[in-house]
């Protein structure tokens, strides 16, 4: 089911992960505590060997990886998921 709230904020999602707001090396104060390799405006990001973690300060998660299409696994607050996956 069609939920505008839900397209708009996937769509936020996308955009942080294509191009993540004033991005950093180190966090300042206010950013996300943890691991990671890359802060920016509203989240952080972790690189491991072929997969991207990323966590968002409103408490949403997506992961993306290396391989033949594009896919990213996005979770929403509240444990709603949703899948982005180039078709072939």
């Amino acid at each position: 089911m069609y939920d505008e709230q839900v397209f708009a904020h996937v769509a936020r999602i996308l955009t942080a992960m294509s191009d993540p707001p004033n991005p950093r090396t180190m966090p300042n104060r206010g950013d996300l505590q943890g691991n990671f390799d890359i802060w920016f405006d509203g989240g952080a990001v972790k690189h491991d060997t072929g997969i991207s973690r990323y966590a968002f300060t409103d408490g949403a998660s997506a992961v993306t990886g290396s391989s033949l299409r594009l896919a990213v696994e996005i979770e929403l607050p509240g444990g709603r998921r949703i899948d982005v996956t180039e078709a072939l």
